[in-house]
């Protein structure tokens, strides 16, 4: 993946202090995912860093939460924004995150672009 001795080392210690045991599982499909995604090995890494919890998310709900993400209207650019500015969104169920939409499209009255606009601009 291109990663030095040193990153490697770095991912290795960062899986090894997560609770759970499921960490190491899941690290590759975690940083396969985020290459996909178009982030570079230096977004990677800080992204990572920044939400450890990553490392124990399975594969197949990152690529239900991006794709989830990619519905709601976050496309390319936008997604890989959305993502490293606020990387725990990929933590959070995809049922949520419908829940969350529903409520600003029903409750608050927003269209849907909108709500893409609130997701891709408002993260913190």
């Amino acid at each position: 993946m291109g990663f030095t001795d040193s990153q490697a080392e770095q991912i290795h210690e960062a899986t090894s202090k997560l609770r759970g045991g499921s960490a190491p599982q899941h690290a590759l499909s975690t940083l396969t995912a985020l290459f996909v995604l178009g982030l570079n090995l230096s977004s990677v890494l800080k992204l990572l860093e920044k939400c450890p919890e990553l490392y124990t998310v399975k594969e197949s709900q990152l690529q239900q939460r991006m794709g989830n993400m990619r519905k709601l209207g976050l496309v390319a650019g936008s997604l890989q924004r959305v993502v490293s500015h606020y990387p725990q969104i990929l933590t959070v169920p995809v049922k949520t995150v419908k829940s969350v939409v529903v409520f600003l499209r029903e409750k608050c009255q927003f269209t849907v672009q909108q709500v893409t606009a609130i997701l891709r601009d408002q993260t913190p």
